[in-house]
Order: C-alpha cells, then sequence, then structure tokens
C-alpha cells in the first residue's frame, strides 16, 4: 500500500487514474477512498481539486445511470473529513462531524438512496420468510424479528446505512493518514491517537445523545447507534494512551480487548463512555506518570 501511495503521490495523473479506476471496484473504493483522503491531508483541498473531480467522476456517473450513489456519498464525507482534519489538526472535532454527517444522512438517505434501500428491504422481508419456512420461528421470535413492520425494518436499514457511510469514511481517513504518517511523519498518526481526547463540551453532547437515543421512543433511538461507533473510537484511543505510559504496555492493552471487548460485549460501549466522561474532566494520561513502555521498543 505504501508503494501505490508514493506512486499517487508523484503526479496528479497517478492519483486521478488510481482513484477514478478504484472507485467503481465493489468493496476496492475503500483504496479509493484512502488515497483521497492522503491526496486531502498532503496537498490541501484547493490543491486537489482536480483529483477530486476527476477522481471522483466514475462513482458519480454510476450514481447517474445505476441509481447507486453509496460510493460517491463515502467518498464526498472523506474529502470533507480530510479537510476538516487538516485545518483543525483534530481527531475529535473530526469525529464530532462525522457523526453530525450520520444524523444528517438518516434524513437524506431515504430521498438519496430509496430504490436502493427498498430493494435492500425487499430481500431482507424475503430472507425473514425463508428462515420461518426452515423452523428458525423461535429465534426470531426472540428478537422479534418476524413482527417486524416494513416501515420499521426500512428505518433500521436506513440507519445503519448510515452508520456504515460514518464508519467508512472514517476508515478511510484513518489510513489516509497512515499512509501519509508513514511517507512524510513516521510515528505521526500514533502520537494523535495517543493524544486524542475530546473537550468537554462535546463530551456531553455525545452522553445526552446515547442517553437520549437509548430512552426515547423509536424516532430517536437512531441517536445511539450513530454515537456508539464514536464513542468505541475515542474510548480504545484513550486505553491505547494509557497504556503507552504503562510499563508492560501492550500486555495491559491486551488485557483490554481480552476482557473488556470479549467478556464485556455490548456493555464495553457504556464502560468507555464513562472513562471518556472523566478523561474530558482530569486528563487520566497527564495524571500518569510516564514508564519505559514497551509500545516504544516497536
Amino acid at each position: 500500500m505504501s508503494k501505490l501511495a508514493e506512486w499517487v503521490m508523484e503526479k496528479q495523473s497517478n492519483a486521478i487514474m488510481s482513484i477514478a479506476f478504484l472507485s467503481i471496484l465493489p468493496f476496492v473504493f475503500l483504496v479509493a477512498g484512502i488515497l483521497l483522503a492522503l491526496v486531502v491531508l498532503r496537498k490541501g483541498f484547493s490543491n486537489s481539486i482536480p483529483v477530486l473531480t476527476l477522481g471522483c467522476l466514475p462513482s458519480l456517473a454510476v450514481w447517474f445511470l445505476w441509481g447507486d450513489i453509496a460510493v460517491f456519498l463515502i467518498l464526498l464525507q472523506v474529502i470533507a473529513l480530510s479537510c476538516i482534519l487538516r485545518e483543525t489538526v483534530s481527531w475529535g472535532k473530526t469525529l464530532i462531524v462525522a457523526m453530525l454527517f450520520a444524523i444528517v444522512g438518516v434524513y437524506l438517505l431515504p430521498l438519496l438512496m430509496s430504490d436502493t434501500l427498498y430493494s435492500v428491504l425487499e430481500s431482507v422481508r424475503s430472507f425473514l420468510e425463508q428462515l420461518k419456512g426452515n423452523n428458525v420461528q423461535g429465534a426470531l421470535n426472540q428478537f422479534d424479528i418476524a413482527d417486524m413492520s416494513d416501515e420499521y425494518l426500512f428505518r433500521y436499514l436506513v440507519v445503519s446505512t448510515a452508520v456504515t457511510h460514518m464508519v467508512l469514511s472514517v476508515i478511510c481517513l484513518f489510513f489516509g493518514r497512515l499512509l501519509q504518517s508513514r511517507l512524510y511523519n513516521p510515528n505521526g498518526l500514533r502520537e494523535e491517537m495517543w493524544q486524542l481526547k475530546l473537550p468537554a463540551v462535546m463530551v456531553l453532547f455525545i452522553t445526552a445523545m446515547r442517553v437520549l437515543g437509548e430512552t426515547s421512543g423509536e424516532q430517536l433511538q437512531f441517536l445511539a447507534f450513530i454515537v456508539g461507533p464514536i464513542i468505541l473510537m475515542v474510548g480504545i484511543a484513550l486505553i491505547h494512551g494509557i497504556c503507552a505510559k504503562l510499563k508492560n504496555g501492550k500486555v495491559w492493552l491486551i488485557a483490554f480487548y481480552i476482557v473488556g471487548l470479549v467478556m464485556f460485549g455490548v456493555y464495553i460501549i457504556n464502560i468507555l463512555l464513562i472513562l471518556i466522561i472523566i478523561d474530558s474532566f482530569i486528563n487520566i494520561r497527564n495524571r500518569i506518570p510516564t514508564a519505559k513502555s514497551d509500545f516504544n521498543e516497536s
């Protein structure tokens, strides 16, 4: 991937050709998003306009010809988030904007992707009917899936799509920044992740969204789904930052992934949220004395 990134950054035409070609390939379009993020982070928006316009043109054509706007929307989010990260040099602010994009997407996707979403809904409903025929009714009833209306399933599908777009765009941004770090600023991304911290106002905002989504009715339930990945990303960055200052930090980090993600499961989001709230007020990492960590040995 580093070799591809070097080739893309050599000439503008290389960037345009690679992004344009990769953006129309299923699943591989994520590589196009990563390269887009790299170009914007390195050169800025104004100097990247030819690459952005011509590179995104094939995905725009796919929307007009076949009605699939998903890739184009993800690439647009990658461009916007890359510009924000470059200007603010703040992962916290960038992740909050990504979350706001997902909230807007919940209301825009039914207008922009109605045909695609209804097609997926028909496939889901057909799959559920097939499960009923295979005598798994008990499993369906356990999660109340069998009694879900098409309206509820459609709303759930819209929220899932918006969250997926958000996560994929952040992943593209992360790996784009990783490539930039490897090419021009070794260990730069690692330091940024270790120092990732949300201001108290932002933490209170995502906490309110989480509580509102979990305690309100179906109309606002999507807020909890949207804010969940952001809490997970910031929380994992916080854990990495803490372990980096501890002796045998890698051991503690492995213990976190085994105990936290495996044993606590879905509750890990709320546990990380509590840690994020505490960190926003007392800055946990600054209060931990730096030891000779095994993180610095790699």
